[in-house]
């Protein structure tokens, strides 16, 4: 994974973001838990 500075603050940060916000919840369809987990893989790999 890469990173970079958050601005002045020494904090450093990875320089992707996956929203996860509908994942597992039910509130906006049915998920399948594979497929999520395939999916934050998918998106570690790249």
């Amino acid at each position: 994974m890469r990173y970079k500075q958050l601005g002045k603050t020494g904090i450093n940060v990875s320089e992707y973001g996956l929203g996860t916000w509908a994942m597992g919840s039910g509130a906006y369809g049915i998920t399948d838990d594979e497929e999520l987990i395939r999916t934050i893989h998918r998106a570690q790999e790249q």
